[in-house]
């Protein structure tokens, strides 16, 4: 892994909209896809935000905001290789927890992510 691309954070419907008036973010990007998520992308002082809502009630996200309200959400690192840093991460103790899939959101780049008990949950992005 050679940097962090991002921070995520699942937020309910509407606290974008919220955060910008609290705080001057400038929008970088912002997806609605395949999954029943709204995705924005934010930058401020240098850091990218990407604040994850869901937009139905059969969302992922709608279950995990129901549990754990507005949370931090996930790291997402850059990294060259995605295939060899998916299995070096394996034999770490992290668990695979879907296939590399190219990220609308993310300019079709192949993303995965993983879990470590420890940790939580991470997204690898390939450069």
């Amino acid at each position: 892994m050679r940097s962090i691309a991002h921070f995520s954070v699942r937020i309910c419907a509407g606290a974008a909209q919220i955060l910008r008036i609290q705080i001057p973010l400038r929008d970088l990007y912002s997806c609605t896809g395949a999954e029943p998520v709204d995705i924005l992308f934010l930058e401020k002082d240098g850091y990218v935000v990407e604040l994850v809502s869901p937009n139905a009630p059969d969302s992922v996200v709608s279950g995990l905001i129901k549990t754990y309200k507005n949370a931090p959400y996930h790291l997402c690192y850059v990294c060259e290789n995605l295939d060899e840093e998916i299995t070096k991460l394996t034999g770490e103790g992290y668990v695979q927890i879907d296939l590399p899939t190219p990220a609308p959101a993310i300019g079709g780049k192949r993303v995965c992510f993983l879990m470590n008990r420890f940790v939580g949950l991470i997204e690898l992005l390939e450069q």
